[in-house]
């Protein structure tokens, strides 16, 4: 069936949110895989934004405290503790952003139960609800599916910080020999991030290679 010009433009504005196939390196012969929605960017390092963001977040807890560090220290160091993490997808109009991070096990650690990775999970939560300048708090966590995985746990929260309301996704789980976390943070400046995340959360797969 031929459709008139007019109806195939609008069925392609219709269309929705392109999203091109990437991986990224996260530990020794091992990729996470993942649909990048269209305005988003990849990076094995923190957005300037990020760490910007983190660094007057430690400098305002310093300050509450009473205490007084220079903000080019703060945010090297910030910057420093960012690298550790294995990368980082982001929307650099918005600040939606998610961070990857791969653990490996250490020497002696045991691989951890599908019950320890749910408790791990609960725990996150427990701890965001304790982080400074973070109030009216609402989690919940359940079982998710990722390719890949030997067990996965998403915490979901609406809360809001320095008056300012934001959501989160967060994935704790374990592939021999890591423990991963994704954390995402959504500043709901974009309503569009939102479908944003659920394409990449939905298309998340771990799998071989170099």
């Amino acid at each position: 069936m031929k459709y008139p010009a007019t109806i195939l433009i609008f069925l392609f504005i219709l269309a929705p949110m392109a999203a091109s196939a990437e991986s990224l390196s996260v530990g020794e012969n091992l990729k996470l895989q993942f649909e990048l929605p269209e305005g988003w960017e990849i990076s094995e390092l923190a957005p300037d934004f990020l760490i910007k963001d983190y660094a007057e977040h430690v400098l305002h807890e310093l300050a509450e405290q009473g205490k007084e560090v220079e903000p080019q220290l703060v945010r090297q160091k910030v910057s420093e503790r960012l690298s550790a993490n294995e990368g980082y997808l982001y929307n650099p109009a918005t600040g939606a952003h998610l961070i990857i991070d791969f653990s490996p096990l250490g020497a002696k650690d045991k691989s951890p139960s599908k019950r320890t990775v749910a408790a791990s999970a609960r725990l996150a939560g427990e701890q965001f609800k304790e982080e400074t300048g973070i109030e009216s708090v609402r989690y919940a966590t359940e079982k998710t599916h990722i390719p890949g995985a030997e067990a996965a746990y998403r915490v979901e929260a609406d809360y809001t910080q320095h008056d300012h309301a934001k959501r989160f996704t967060g994935v704790v789980g374990f592939t021999s020999p890591y423990w991963f976390f994704l954390y995402y943070t959504d500043p709901l400046r974009d309503s569009a991030d939102s479908a944003g995340a659920k394409k990449i959360f939905s298309s998340l797969a771990i799998v071989p290679g170099s």
